[in-house]
């Protein structure tokens, strides 16, 4: 994916260009205010495309337990 700098400022965000890597950038952001552990088993579903799925993978499988 590129850099954040190739996306010009987002100017297409809401047709989906750039989005995901506004995700990315603001879980960056966000991450340090996240709880170390979470108290109980929480599901959590994500309504996306299949692209989207692919594309937010990395950072949800830095939730997932066994």
């Amino acid at each position: 994916m590129p850099p954040e700098s190739e996306y010009e400022g987002y100017p297409q965000i809401e047709n989906g260009v750039g989005l995901i890597r506004r995700f990315w950038e603001d879980y960056e952001y966000e991450r340090v205010r996240l709880p170390k552990s979470i108290p109980a088993k929480k599901e959590i579903r994500f309504i996306t495309s299949e692209d989207g799925a692919k594309a937010i993978g990395a950072i949800v499988s830095l939730f997932e337990r066994d």
